[in-house]
């Protein structure tokens, strides 16, 4: 599908409108870094934003002002912990500046730390060994968010049996059901749910509160985990933008397929499609502006989803460096739901995704909103760009108040300690 007149909406604002600001804004922040270049300053290839060039006086600076942050009113939520990040925000030029930082320090905060990802693997290990005792030649793979790295501390386990001899007929369902809930001082809650397209186990683990979903004979998942691992090498920026968008779904209840929402490898095409099609959607950018940018990212990301997509028309392909297709041309029109999220399977491209988010109006509806509160921020408004549209719920403040025990030795070494160098090795 060539051109943009095809996929936009002809009442909504053109893209040109918001890749107009961003490249004012970055236009003057790069003249800002070429005079500082010239006083001996280089710039970090992801992060053109003096991160490696004034790694040290923004370090004095932030402990020079350290005792000013909370008197000047200016309110951090719990995941901006970084005293330098603080600073960042505070004092960056334009808001996508400040919201790359806080994104950043967003993606930092949410990510496991080596005891909790411990704490899964041998999760994973007492499942096997239960499921080994059944049937002896069968094994179990891990699949979804925890095999490719991209889950919240709350998130479940996706495992799959393989090699049962039934391949997981409802009778050997219910019979691992049963073996499960007789470890009682192992799992706390064991449900089987024969009646789904893809029936399943929910177990919760006794002792970590963590949930695993068990299938049988599903391949796809497992097939899915390289594909989506190769994504995240060639695109830097997709971790930290599908963590925040991912988040920003959860708290709205919009993250879940059986109840309409928006899945995570949905969720991740398209935000690959994105990337790929930045060219020719926002066509005044420069690809290495937007790239270089998480906060513009993502504010190009809620606006092309919230207000410009045409879901009745418009298809999406992530094949061969991403393209839209005719909805109509390509799979059955659904009649009652014209306006589904039509997005390509890229292992099956006659499997379209996207069919089961029925709830997909109210998705639309929310990153619309998301984009009108991050355009809207500025400083004086005395908070966060990411605090307008992400909620300190009960899981991210009790995270923080875990992460400050870490810190005062009562645990082990915080996640943000052991990622400290996360934001100077991004690109690599």
């Amino acid at each position: 599908m060539k051109g943009t007149d095809a996929w936009i909406l002809g009442e909504e604002t053109q893209p040109s409108w918001t890749a107009q600001n961003i490249r004012t804004l970055l236009s003057q922040y790069r003249k800002n870094e070429e005079r500082k270049d010239k006083e001996n300053n280089s710039l970090d290839d992801f992060i053109p934003l003096d991160a490696a060039t004034n790694e040290h006086a923004l370090s004095l600076e932030a402990q020079q002002d350290n005792d000013q942050l909370d008197d000047d009113a200016f309110v951090f939520p719990c995941w901006v912990v970084n005293n330098e990040t603080k600073q960042r925000i505070k004092s960056a030029e334009h808001p996508i500046i400040a919201l790359h930082y806080e994104i950043l320090e967003f993606e930092r905060f949410v990510s496991s730390s080596l005891e909790e990802t411990e704490k899964r693997k041998q999760l994973v290990e007492r499942v096997t060994e239960i499921v080994q005792q059944i049937w002896p030649n069968s094994t179990v793979h891990v699949f979804g968010s925890f095999a490719t790295n991209l889950y919240l501390p709350s998130s479940d386990i996706d495992l799959c049996v393989l090699g049962s001899p039934e391949n997981g007929s409802k009778r050997e369902l219910h019979l691992l059901a049963d073996v499960l809930r007789r470890k009682t001082n192992k799992m706390r809650r064991v449900l089987a749910i024969d009646k789904a397209r893809v029936p399943i186990i929910k177990v919760t683990d006794r002792e970590t509160g963590i949930q695993c979903d068990i299938s049988f004979a599903t391949t796809n998942g497992i097939e899915n985990v390289k594909h989506i691992q190769s994504y995240l090498k060639r695109y830097p920026c997709l971790r930290p933008l599908m963590m925040t968008i991912k988040c920003f779904l959860h708290q709205r209840a919009l993250n879940e397929v059986h109840e309409g929402g928006v899945g995570s490898y949905l969720l991740l095409l398209s935000i690959v499609s994105h990337l790929q099609m930045i060219p020719v959607n926002f066509p005044d950018m420069k690809r290495r502006e937007f790239i270089a940018n998480l906060g513009s990212l993502l504010l190009s990301y809620f606006q092309l989803y919230g207000k410009l997509f045409n879901y009745m028309k418009t298809g999406v392909s992530v094949r061969n460096d991403g393209y839209y297709y005719e909805k109509a041309e390509r799979f059955p029109f659904e009649t009652k739901r014209p306006n589904l999220l039509s997005v390509e399977d890229p292992r099956d491209e006659e499997n379209e995704l996207g069919r089961n988010s029925f709830a997909i109006s109210r998705v639309r509806s929310a990153f619309s909103q998301g984009y009108e509160c991050l355009f809207r921020w500025d400083k004086s408004l005395k908070c966060t760009p990411l605090s307008l549209i992400i909620q300190q719920d009960d899981f991210l403040m009790s995270r923080r108040k875990m992460l400050e025990l870490k810190s005062e030795g009562q645990k082990l070494q915080t996640p943000l300690k052991r990622r400290r160098t996360k934001v100077a090795t991004l690109s690599k």
